[in-house]
């Protein structure tokens, strides 16, 4: 019984830090585009802390970083898209899986539609 613990928390920290150091497509997606500084456990979390700043902070991350910038904050995976025909694509395409946020954001809001102005 003795050995078994010890054998134990040895398997569960192991488990945990390949969890948590483990590369997905993903990631590897997202390291081809550039973007603030990324904590190792919560990402981009303080880039959104403060609610009233969170379009400025996406205004200035466009001005730095360009017109497609990747934002991962902990377990989700964002990738920011400022030009408009690159939006246009994404929400053109009826293929394309669309996260859990994209539905909240799109379904109350926008609707089905796609709207732009010249």
């Amino acid at each position: 019984m003795a050995l078994i613990t010890p054998f134990l928390v040895f398997f569960c920290v192991a488990a945990f830090l390949s969890l948590l150091f483990r590369k997905t497509r993903q990631d590897k997606f997202l390291e081809n585009f550039s973007g603030p500084m990324r904590f190792p456990v919560i990402g981009n979390f303080w880039y959104f802390a403060k609610l009233e700043e969170r379009l400025t902070q996406l205004v200035r991350c466009q001005a730095v970083y360009g017109n497609r910038t990747a934002l991962p904050a902990g377990p989700f995976k964002f990738f920011f898209l400022f030009h408009p025909n690159d939006v246009a694509k994404i929400l053109s395409n009826r293929e394309l899986n669309k996260s859990v946020f994209y539905d909240m954001l799109f379904s109350n809001w926008i609707g089905s539609s796609i709207f732009y102005a010249k």
